[in-house]
């Protein structure tokens, strides 16, 4: 009977386990989007910095040039 109880537990414990690795699944998922929508944000941001910080050289050239 107590072999019982404990193989009864142990599939309990399973289900629990089982049901915490889906949970874990799917939030690393979403993790995982949000992570590329903010690295897509991230990547356009330094990209307009970029431009901005060589248009600002290119016009301080052309300053120190006249």
């Amino acid at each position: 009977m107590e072999d019982r109880v404990e193989v009864f537990r142990n599939d309990k414990e399973i289900e629990s386990i089982g049901s915490e690795i889906k949970r874990l699944s799917a939030e690393l998922e979403a993790t995982k989007r949000e992570g590329k929508r903010d690295g897509r944000k991230i990547k356009a941001v330094t990209d307009d910095w970029r431009r901005t910080f060589h248009e600002s050289a290119t016009l301080a050239a052309q300053v120190v040039a006249q």
